[in-house]
């Protein structure tokens, strides 16, 4: 199941918003952080990526202006990503566009339980620097 829906999320993102499905997860880190910014380096193992395929998706949001890196003044190796207002914006549509997909045309690949469990990927991130989303009620 997870392949399928990780399958059909990722396309709709892609023609809808250019955004992969590991882009938007990896935006959704980010924003949620504190004061909207995560270190580099602790975002690869929740996303399922490697430490460099952490650092090529924040390259590419980076280059997209979604996030811009900042030096961690604690450790003058470690970086972070902090969402810019692009991304903010590019996130809130992401949520939007995943949670009508899961609704639409994607949840209907799913069988009832599938759906369900599912459906905690159409609920919005809670906590600090969290995106408000105001189509979720």
């Amino acid at each position: 199941m997870h392949a399928r829906l990780a399958g059909a999320l990722d396309d709709a993102l892609q023609r809808g918003l250019g955004l992969s499905l590991t882009d938007t997860e990896a935006l959704e880190a980010i924003g949620g952080g504190p004061d909207g910014r995560a270190r580099i380096s602790a975002l690869g193992p929740p996303l399922g990526l490697t430490p460099s395929g952490a650092s090529r998706c924040v390259d590419r949001l980076e280059r997209a202006g979604l996030v811009v890196r900042e030096a961690c003044p604690e450790d003058g190796r470690g970086w972070f990503a902090a969402i810019t207002d692009t991304g903010r914006g590019r996130l809130r549509a992401a949520l939007a566009l995943r949670r009508s997909a899961l609704t639409g045309p994607v949840g209907e690949i799913l069988s009832d339980d599938e759906a369900a469990c599912a459906a905690r990927w159409a609920v919005p991130p809670r906590g600090p620097g969290d995106v408000p989303d105001p189509g979720y009620g």
